[in-house]
């Protein structure tokens, strides 16, 4: 069961954690990372009986392996990504990323 936005907790909450650990420059994609995202979401896809486009777009995905977000809003500024998308699936996406981010 995926968790969903509570709006209190970190994950909800527009304040980024703690930077990466990671010299990451935004705007350059983590190849690593992305190819993560795309097996969380066709893990995802499977669970639901989705193809895996309707999740998110590799293009998204691109743009989250790039830009890192660590909160629901942060998401929400990577083109494609939208609002219903990141409600449904979105915490899942935002997990993965944050342990990314604080182990790389």
């Amino acid at each position: 069961h995926a968790p969903h936005f509570c709006g209190k907790c970190s994950v909800c909450l527009s304040h980024d954690p703690v930077p990466s650990k990671k010299k990451h420059i935004a705007g350059e994609e983590d190849p690593e990372l992305y190819r993560e995202l795309r097996a969380l979401r066709l893990r995802i896809s499977k669970e639901k009986g989705l193809l895996p486009y309707r999740i998110f777009s590799d293009q998204t995905l691109h743009g989250f392996a790039s830009v890192w977000p660590l909160t629901l809003f942060s998401m929400l500024t990577v083109e494609g990504s939208g609002i219903l998308n990141c409600i449904k699936y979105g915490a899942d996406f935002l997990i993965e990323i944050r342990a990314w981010n604080d182990t790389h």
